[in-house]
């Protein structure tokens, strides 16, 4: 998920615009907009799913949670390339834990449709040589239409758990053990470094045995959570950048 700069960090009596998913306060003024899209570029996810099947080879059950999961379209791109490259091995990786603050933003996950637009569809069929259709189905008459309102297959939408969660204070609930939790691009929405690096010391304390974090690069260039990570004593993983471990 990308949004704006923040402009209060006031959640109180906020409205949501759903057509453009901007939240307002009482007087009008943004305080964020979000947008989304599908295997969103600033991630190598060819190099993720390597990572994936090295780092998770011999575990028995994979937790993958995202936070600020938006509409769904992370959540759904991560669980396209578990279903299309680990056969039957997928399902030690569902269901997908996913959430978000918003619960407008989480009502529309739940539902049994997404919009996306051609770059989407586009973007989808190359992560799944073309099988899209086994994922989704669209309306006959969707040409000329800019957001294709995509109906979800039920059997793909039980593989994502979705609930409305602050991540400062659903921590806990983080699996111990082997877990990549996705939080990306959300990190300047805290409120300094200080409560930045609380943050992530509750992460790594959480963390016990083969877990990491995904962030994305608009929190590095931000704000630099990269070094704020570096700081607290993640390391980098090897393989792709913005993934930090246990050091």
């Amino acid at each position: 998920m990308k949004i704006s700069p923040i402009m209060s960090n006031s959640y109180n009596n906020v409205s949501f615009s759903s057509c453009a998913r901007i939240v307002k306060n009482k007087s009008g003024s943004i305080i964020y907009r979000n947008t989304t899209t599908f295997f969103r570029n600033d991630l190598d996810w060819n190099s993720l799913c390597m990572y994936i099947k090295d780092k998770y080879k011999n575990a028995n059950k994979v937790n993958l949670v995202c936070y600020a999961c938006s509409d769904g379209s992370e959540p759904m791109s991560l669980a396209m390339l578990i279903k299309e490259n680990f056969g039957n091995d997928f399902q030690k990786f569902f269901p997908i834990v996913a959430k978000d603050v918003d619960d407008v933003i989480i009502r529309r996950a739940k539902s049994c449709f997404v919009n996306m637009d051609i770059e989407d569809i586009r973007t989808i069929n190359n992560y799944t040589n073309n099988n899209i259709r086994n994922y989704f189905k669209f309306p006959r008459k969707a040409l000329g239409i800019e957001f294709i309102p995509a109906l979800i297959n039920p059997w793909f939408k039980k593989g994502i758990n979705y609930s409305v969660a602050d991540i400062k204070k659903d921590c806990s609930n983080i699996p111990s053990d082997n877990t990549l939790l996705f939080f990306r691009n959300v990190w300047p929405y805290l409120a300094d470094d200080s409560e930045r690096m609380k943050l992530i010391k509750k992460i790594k304390s959480q963390f016990s045995k083969n877990c990491a974090i995904v962030i994305g690069n608009f929190d590095n260039k931000n704000i630099s959570t990269h070094n704020l990570l570096l700081d607290a004593g993640l390391k980098e993983s090897g393989l792709l950048k913005n993934v930090y471990e246990l050091g």
